[in-house]
């Protein structure tokens, strides 16, 4: 089976087994409830920007391969 996974202006794809596919949505949503958690220690945490008090804000850049991996 094979996935598209949409990030803004480019899209990429992932051949995966039916099973995985058929559960992609769950998958999707576990990987968002990760990638998004402050409390997770991951590599692709970057500062969106810092406000007038010098507090910073932290955005996510990630592709499909970290949904894979």
């Amino acid at each position: 089976m094979v996935i598209k996974m949409e990030f803004g202006y480019e899209d990429e794809y992932m051949s995966c087994a039916a099973k995985v596919g058929r559960n992609i949505h769950q998958l999707q949503r576990e990987f968002d409830q990760w990638i998004y958690d402050r409390g997770n220690d991951h590599p692709y945490w970057q500062i969106a920007y810092i406000d007038e008090e010098g507090n910073e804000g932290y955005g996510v850049s990630f592709s499909g391969e970290t949904f894979v991996n």
